[in-house]
């Protein structure tokens, strides 16, 4: 496929954004419930509407907008950017399979969930046939937000078969020999239409549409968003910022090169947004060819791009008529694999956050040597593997009293699939830790864990304790005090699959919840349990306070710990680092 095609596609990092030449500007405000209505009128303009959840205010008119900025309910001020549009879909092939659906094992996640019970999936785009075939039954609702009215229909402009061919990915009806087999064949859509009449693409559009989804849509739990650039202004960060704090997964595409292996296809180096923001709740999505090496147009990096996915050759729905179907390449269609496979695994284990469920199609990710270097899971999507992760939680256990002897609950959640935890206790040699799995170990001990080897930071105890699938996990030990030593105890949890890799929530870099261990039921210390600033079943987006998760890295997730605040090398507590095991299928 040529490089004029590729170039075409939305979700090129070459893009022009441009300024709007009637003057729209995009005001981020303190309080977007109160808008300065005063001070936009003073500097020129004329407010039209905010969107609350992001607290940003479309404006109209010549704007003074340095003077604006000087206003202290003024967060930013930009002008209301587009995205020029070219080019059509080819009909380079005929649409005779999905062998993408073949390559992430999509019948084993079928066998858990086909879409019927997952949230619904959010595609913003140019428009889509609404009255294809293989998308009857599958869209739930749509809107136009460039129009106004509710009809999402087809641009015809720039790329009119782009949003219809990600609906097909998505969702796309099976038995119906008409079209293509989604990824969430059993799914619903939520069709949101971007561009007005003229097929344009403001940033407001996106806006009003993620506001949408933030404040009315708590039903849509997935947006597929395969558009993207070099540029943003900050209301788009603040747009999909806000979508995680309402629990809204956001698949991004890490966008295409228009010649081969182009000079910015690095989005460690050259950021495109959104997918290249650090929000836990944003995946990146770079595209691979059938035989599984990355797309030479595709973008990757191996820090900022989170999986990468089939994109190329895909065959999917086209807008030539109600039946028409195409073959087309790109990371915008490596976007919908991915956005499908997100519903799946929100639908078979409902409690799962955003972030949980970003972590886990990580952490499912098929290790492949030649994406090792260029993706930042190390390989491909897995839909077989991302249905069956387990997920734990860690919560912070109750005050232990031990006179001389105490119960200690270890309050797990398994919110994903059947697997096993384990969980490491480190204390001084005055506690003693009993269990019916307890395995005992010194300071300097080799331990082997699911992350690797760890070596202990002091005397402990590991324990296994088995996760039934999306329950209450927790386990009961027995604590023995030794000696009259009061104790101040940390709990820290870090989810692993069996093969090492993260599934639950990232890290927090420093703290841990904190909690209090006494030999003495009268409890002479008086103290009550202490929480720490941040904790690791802390679900909100906090990139401030992550730990980047490197494969490969130091951040195995191991007892390498102990600099934690009231870990067993500081205050010589208990230190319970909760690790899961994946059991073989």
């Amino acid at each position: 496929m040529g490089a004029t095609w590729l170039a075409a596609v939305l979700g090129l990092a070459g893009s022009a954004w441009a300024e709007a030449p009637e003057g729209r500007w995009l005001v981020g405000v303190v309080d977007a419930a109160h808008p300065p209505v005063a001070a936009v009128s003073a500097a020129g303009g004329t407010l039209q509407r905010c969107f609350r959840s992001s607290r940003v205010c479309l404006v109209t008119g010549p704007l003074d907008a340095a003077a604006l900025r000087r206003d202290a309910e003024v967060r930013h001020v930009e002008p209301d950017g587009l995205l020029q549009q070219a080019g059509t879909l080819p009909p380079d092939a005929p649409c005779t399979a999905n062998w993408d659906l073949e390559a992430i094992g999509v019948d084993a996640a079928w066998a858990v969930q086909r879409g019927a019970d997952s949230p619904i999936v959010a595609i913003e785009d140019s428009g889509v046939l609404v009255t294809h075939q293989d998308l009857a039954g599958r869209i739930q609702s749509g809107w136009d937000y460039g129009d106004g009215d509710p009809d999402p229909e087809v641009v015809q402009g720039g790329v009119p078969e782009h949003g219809t061919f990600i609906a097909g990915i998505v969702a796309g009806n099976d038995g119906d020999a008409v079209g293509r087999v989604g990824v969430a064949p059993e799914g619903q859509l939520f069709l949101q239409k971007i561009a007005d009449h003229d097929g344009y693409l403001y940033f407001s559009y996106a806006l009003d549409a993620m506001d949408d989804i933030a404040t009315n849509r708590p039903d849509v739990g997935v947006l597929s968003y395969s558009l993207g650039g070099s540029y943003a202004p900050a209301a788009m960060y603040d747009a999909v910022a806000a979508l995680g704090q309402a629990d809204v997964l956001v698949v991004a595409a890490a966008v295409n090169c228009g010649v081969p292996q182009c000079d910015e296809a690095n989005n460690d180096i050259s950021p495109v947004f959104p997918a290249s923001y650090e929000l836990d709740n944003v995946v990146a999505v770079a595209s691979l060819r059938d035989d599984g090496r990355l797309d030479p147009y595709s973008h990757y990096g191996a820090a900022s791009v989170a999986l990468a996915a089939p994109g190329a050759d895909i065959c999917s729905d086209t807008v030539d008529s109600d039946t028409s179907t195409g073959v087309a390449s790109g990371t915008s269609y490596a976007t919908p694999v991915v956005a499908g496979i997100a519903a799946l695994v929100r639908g078979a284990w409902p409690r799962l956050t955003a972030d949980e469920t970003a972590r886990t199609l990580e952490a499912s990710c098929t290790p492949d040597a030649q994406l090792a270097t260029r993706i930042r899971c190390g390989g491909a999507v897995s839909a077989a593997d991302a249905v069956a992760v387990p997920v734990v939680r860690l919560e912070a256990p109750d005050r232990v009293v031990a006179s001389p002897t105490g119960t200690l609950r270890i309050p797990l959640d398994s919110v994903g699939a059947e697997g096993e935890a384990v969980v490491v206790v480190t204390h001084t040699a005055a506690l003693v830790v009993h269990h019916a799995s307890a395995e005992p170990f010194r300071a300097g001990d080799v331990l082997a864990l699911p992350t690797g080897d760890e070596i202990a930071p002091a005397d402990g105890t590991l324990l296994r304790v088995p996760l039934g699938a999306d329950g209450d996990a927790s386990a009961t030990v027995d604590v023995e005090a030794l000696a009259d030593d009061a104790q101040v105890a940390s709990v820290w949890a870090v989810p692993v699959s069996l093969d090492g890799r993260l599934v639950g929530p990232r890290v927090p870099a420093q703290g841990g919840v904190l909690f209090d261990v006494t030999t003495d039921a009268a409890d002479p210390t008086g103290t009550e349990p202490t929480t720490s600033t941040s904790t690791s079943t802390d679900t909100t987006p906090d990139t401030a306070g992550d730990l980047p998760l490197e494969d490969g890295g130091d951040d195995k997730g191991g007892c390498g710990c102990a600099g934690a605040p009231g870990g067993a090398s500081g205050l010589g507590g208990l230190l319970l680092l909760a690790l899961v095991r994946r059991r073989s299928r």
